[in-house]
């Protein structure tokens, strides 16, 4: 398999690049270009009404050229003003169907309790674009409560190809059977036990060994201000990290990549063959850092852009051997599925220092809180399937929705 590299990336904190484009406008204030940058800059700040006015000034100013339809949209839903979402949607759609607006129409829909319209929208965006997994997660986690798995597998046999084997699609038809009764079927999609598979990691020769190697990891991970979100006290996961900061990065990168690549060749000995997508012809390694203390947990998701993830374990604090705080927590869903307890059960898998764990992206899993105050350092990674070099994905008029942000498809 040809792995792709990102290449490298400079992530500017939302509120700085909204800084930076402010200043911008400041200096150049009749520049539609330069204002419509600030708007999608106060979008990222969640910052909704004023970025709507921009939009908004820029459609009266400029309305044969103006593109931004989905994101006006967007911001019209934020604030509660659907109904006008909607004319937007219209009236961004007389140009041609995008991907994107419909998206964004079905956002205004479900926002006005109109579920049918909202499923049709969805559908067509996904017509359009197979690169939407956040829309199709939206579909499914809908009926996902549901004490009835039928509509949640009808909706499963209903999507396009490109997305009835996904990550996504896969872990809902394997919990709409597990609430049919039909067992056997669910077991095949998951299995806690034979779907895993787990390395340990031994640094090349230069490293001081395991404990040096990790502490190197760890500075660096621990060294970079962590991006301020609303998530609970105990948790901070950054995403998007390059795994080519120095050398100790780019021995893991190489171990990580080599284990996963192994993990594919034996699909065929854990029964995986029958139920994943075809092995991508090229990938990219999509990764994390997360830190937990204390009631820090992830909570209950699945990797949804993923083909296969992993979890490599810098720091663990450590507990006595049968006690389950801080292991890695694989298969329950109830939480998601609205009180279901899969019929594949539940495993903990107690973590160490220089542990590589590997698994299908379908599989939900959790973190068991350590209740310590010490840190518990990992770096979750996806191989993430990409199109072949030369191969163009279909274009969409350009969502104000980052691709590669797994925060906004929730991991």
């Amino acid at each position: 398999m040809r792995w792709i590299s990102s290449g490298p990336s400079i992530i500017l904190p939302p509120m700085t690049g909204l800084a930076l484009a402010r200043a911008a406008e400041q200096a150049r204030p009749n520049d539609m270009a330069v204002r419509l940058r600030l708007a999608d800059a106060l979008m990222k700040c969640d910052q909704f009404g004023e970025a709507g006015d921009i939009y908004a000034a820029a459609l009266r100013e400029s309305p044969r050229e103006f593109s931004a339809w989905a994101k006006l949209a967007q911001c019209l839903t934020r604030l509660g003003r659907a109904d006008e979402a909607l004319a937007i949607c219209l009236q961004g759609q007389t140009a041609g169907p995008a991907a994107d607006i419909y998206s964004e129409q079905a956002e205004a829909f479900a926002q006005l309790g109109r579920r049918a319209e909202a499923r049709t929208a969805r559908l067509a965006a996904l017509a359009l674009d197979d690169d939407l997994p956040a829309v199709v997660f939206r579909m499914l986690m809908a009926l996902a409560r549901k004490a009835d798995g039928g509509p949640l597998l009808a909706l499963c046999d209903e999507l396009p190809v490109a997305y009835g084997r996904g990550a996504v699609a896969l872990a809902h038809r394997a919990l709409a059977l597990s609430k049919l009764g039909r067992t056997e079927d669910a077991r095949q999609l998951v299995d806690i036990h034979q779907h895993v598979s787990i390395a340990h990691f031994e640094p090349p020769a230069g490293f001081g060994g395991l404990e040096a190697f990790n502490a190197e990891i760890a500075k660096e991970i621990l060294n970079d201000p962590p991006t301020p979100t609303k998530r609970k006290e105990g948790v901070n996961i950054e995403y998007d990290q390059e795994m080519d900061r120095n050398v100790a990065f780019l021995a893991l990168r190489e171990f990580v990549t080599g284990q996963i690549e192994a993990y594919l060749d034996r699909f065929d000995e854990t029964g995986l063959d029958q139920v994943m997508p075809p092995r991508p012809e090229a990938g990219m390694l999509l990764c994390a850092n997360t830190v937990l203390r204390g009631d820090g947990a992830n909570g209950q998701h699945i990797h949804k852009r993923g083909y296969v993830s992993s979890v490599y374990y810098v720091s663990v604090p450590e507990t006595d051997p049968g006690d389950i705080r801080g292991s890695l927590l694989l298969g329950p869903c109830d939480r998601y599925s609205g009180g279901h307890v899969a019929c594949w059960g539940a495993r903990h898998i107690k973590p160490q220092p220089g542990m590589l764990v590997i698994f299908p992206s379908h599989h939900f899993h959790d973190v068991v809180p350590t209740r310590s105050q010490e840190v518990r350092i990992s770096i979750p990674a996806d191989l993430v399937p990409c199109k072949p070099p030369g191969v163009q994905a279909r274009a969409t008029t350009g969502s104000s929705r980052s691709p590669r942000n797994p925060e906004l498809t929730r991991r």
